[in-house]
C-alpha cells in the first residue's frame, strides 16, 4: 500500500500581507460577510507568495515535513487549516491517486476549535471517500508532556 502522511498546521498570515485587504478581510470575516468580495481577498492572502521571512510558520512546517519523511521512510507531505495554500481537502484532492492510506497529523498541540475543525473535515474526506483508508493520528497527552517536561528542564 502507498502510504502518505499529511501534517497539518494552523497557517499564518505573511508578514508583507497588504494591510488595508488583511482589514478589510478580517471584518467581512468578523461580520459573517463571507460572500464574493470576502473569497477573493481569501484567495489572495491564501495564494500568496510565501517566503522565510514573510512566513516562517509555512517553511517551519515544511521543514518538519521533510525532516519526518527522512526518519521514517514515508512520504511526507503538509497542508493548512486557514490562510495558507493548500487547505487539506486541496492537498487530498492532489495526492488521492497517488496514495491508498492518507494519515493526517495536526500540528496543533492542544485541543481547541481547530482541532475539532481539523476532525470534522477529516470525517468528512472518509464519509466521501470510502474506497481510502483515512486516519486522523491525534497527539497524544503523555507525549506532550513528556516534551513540555524535557523541553522545560533544558532551559532551567
Amino acid at each position: 500500500m502507498r502510504k502518505i502522511i499529511i501534517l497539518i498546521g494552523h497557517g499564518d498570515i505573511p508578514y508583507d500581507f497588504p494591510k488595508d485587504k488583511l482589514k478589510e478581510y478580517f471584518k467581512l470575516r468578523l461580520l459573517k460577510r463571507k460572500g464574493k468580495k470576502f473569497k477573493e481577498i481569501e484567495e489572495i492572502l491564501r495564494r500568496w507568495e510565501r517566503n522565510e521571512n514573510n512566513d516562517k510558520h509555512y517553511f517551519d512546517l515544511k521543514k518538519l515535513s521533510e525532516e519526518i519523511e527522512k526518519e521514517i521512510k514515508i512520504k511526507t507531505d503538509f497542508a493548512f487549516n486557514e490562510f495558507c495554500y493548500p487547505n487539506i481537502f486541496e492537498k487530498f484532492e492532489e495526492i488521492k491517486d497517488e496514495f491508498d492510506e492518507i494519515y493526517f497529523v495536526s500540528t496543533f498541540i492542544l485541543n481547541g476549535k481547530h482541532t475539532y475543525e481539523i476532525k470534522n473535515k477529516i470525517e468528512e474526506l472518509k464519509n466521501n471517500y470510502k474506497d481510502k483508508k483515512i486516519f486522523y493520528i491525534p497527539l497524544k497527552k503523555e507525549f506532550l508532556r513528556e516534551f513540555f517536561i524535557k523541553n522545560i528542564k533544558e532551559f532551567i
